[in-house]
């Protein structure tokens, strides 16, 4: 990778690590505040991490191993919880997914549901599962998962990646400056 290419991926990634920062504290003033804010966040969370997700990994297979070399300056390991750009794919085709959800029955929505995800709601005498298909939006605070139409983003894995990740960003700004 070039040096003004890195320069360039290193302080996006800086922006992004920051705007995810950003919305985790958001979040986090916001529980229970009784309005979309909570949401807002948790959604920019997904966004902004799939975002470094991709500067990351490219779109593709030879982006992705042109990249490698980088991801190791970063200390990122193909397995991270970053890479996984599948959850944003509910928010970019938020209208497919909500046709889809419309036709599951019974209709039966959670939405903006926060739980304990071991003091399950009942619902007609069973407990209500929230990663099921009936799930629109949840937060399991227990386990510190987000879900959205049954899938479960891992908000305790993502968080401390970023913050990591954050960190060696700023110490190879420096090296790129000075070095």
């Amino acid at each position: 990778m070039e040096k003004i290419e890195k320069r360039l991926f290193l302080d996006e990634l800086d922006t992004l690590c920051n705007f995810v920062i950003y919305a985790v504290t958001s979040a986090n003033s916001s529980f229970y505040s009784g309005s979309d804010y909570l949401w807002y966040s948790l959604q920019n969370i997904v966004t902004y991490t799939a975002d470094i997700s991709k500067i990351l990994w490219g779109s593709n297979q030879s982006e992705s191993d042109r990249r490698k070399e980088f991801r190791k300056e970063l200390h990122i390991a193909d397995n991270s919880a970053i890479r996984n750009k599948h959850f944003r794919n509910h928010f970019e085709h938020i209208d497919e997914r909500l046709k889809k959800f419309s036709k599951v029955k019974p209709n039966l929505i959670v939405n903006k549901n926060i739980s304990d995800s071991d003091n399950a709601i009942v619902v007609n005498g069973k407990p209500f599962i929230f990663k099921d298909q009936y799930t629109l939006r949840s937060l399991d605070l227990k386990r510190m998962q987000f879900v959205i139409f049954g899938d479960s983003y891992d908000l305790q894995r993502i968080v401390p990646e970023v913050n990591n990740l954050s960190k060696r960003i700023k110490e190879l700004k420096l090296q790129c400056q000075f070095g």
